[in-house]
């Protein structure tokens, strides 16, 4: 069971790393296992046998929802842009009071300084946009070698909750090439090269993973607080950059009352998902609790007795 639920959850991240827009971090939060995601990778060689148990079926997700999205999602939001949009404006704030619920009565002027400053952030990359996109026709040793660099720069903002690693692609001019060579790898007269494109980027999307989790991991370890204020504002700055995205497509009345149940039914998912990793955590870190009594209950018994 548990790991279907992770297998469901990759899906929705990797679909959501496919939209431009959509932040698959975010997504990653919304679900439940963001922290437990940065905690893995960050230290990925401990306890290996345990971090593949839960890595592998959401890696496998992720993999299934970008192969298949390149194809499913690109004609979603070529004939319903504003439905399939809504339906991920639904996902985000689905798992928004789980977030909130870490913040709650926590407000001081530096954390919502910290707050104000990240949504206005997020928002301005949301708006910067460059219509470009570059050839990867000819592969040589610097074109690898940039592909690996932007592997890395997408892995970043794919863990980075607000930030579209997808949007970032666009904006560098690599997200067209990129879908492209991974429709490609269907046709195995182009196998070979898109293989040798994808590979090196792959190589940089693992290295920037595990590098920006260890980032993210220190921060919420010495800044908890201030780290999920910062979270929250990628979370709704997200959900304004994505309807300000939605504004460069046109109007329909039809397809806005389509997108408007789906966004009723992707929030309806993600609550349902993080609502029910909220309550297993609550029970483990209760049980915790429990132990712990027990434990200064049974050391100061055995003091009394010595006495």
């Amino acid at each position: 069971m548990k790991a279907i639920l992770l297998l469901i959850k990759g899906f929705i991240m990797g679909i959501a790393n496919v939209i431009p827009g959509v932040s698959g971090g975010t997504l990653a939060i919304i679900l439940g296992i963001y922290e437990k995601l940065i905690n893995i990778l960050s230290c990925l060689w401990k306890n290996i046998k345990e971090n593949l148990k839960f890595l592998v079926p959401l890696f496998l997700g992720m993999g299934i929802a970008i192969i298949a999205g390149s194809y499913v999602i690109d004609w979603g939001l070529t004939n319903f842009p504003i439905a399939t949009t809504m339906f991920f404006i639904g996902l985000v704030i689905g798992g928004i009071p789980f977030i909130y619920i870490k913040v709650h009565k926590k407000y001081s002027i530096l954390n919502v300084c910290i707050f104000i400053i990240i949504m206005a952030l997020v928002i301005l990359i949301s708006l910067w946009s460059m219509d470009r996109t570059v050839s990867l026709n000819k592969l040589d040793f610097l074109l690898v070698l940039r592909l690996f660099c932007v592997g890395v720069i997408a892995a970043a903002t794919m863990i980075i909750p607000g930030i579209s690693g997808s949007l970032v692609l666009m904006n560098l001019g690599y997200y067209e090439s990129i879908i492209s060579a991974i429709k490609g790898l269907s046709d195995f007269s182009q196998f070979g090269h898109n293989f040798c494109v994808l590979l090196p980027f792959g190589i940089g999307v693992i290295v920037g993973l595990v590098l920006v989790a260890r980032l993210i991991k220190w921060l919420i370890n010495r800044f908890p607080v201030q780290s999920y204020f910062g979270i929250l504002a990628f979370v709704i700055a997200s959900i304004v950059s994505i309807i300000i995205g939605m504004n460069k497509t046109g109007f329909n009345v039809s397809e806005f009352a389509l997108g408007f149940l789906l966004l009723v039914v992707g929030a309806f998912i993600t609550f349902i998902l993080a609502r029910y990793d909220y309550i297993k955590n609550a029970a483990s870190e209760g049980e915790e609790e429990k132990e712990i009594e027990t434990t200064n209950e049974v050391v100061v018994e055995n003091k009394e007795n010595i006495d």
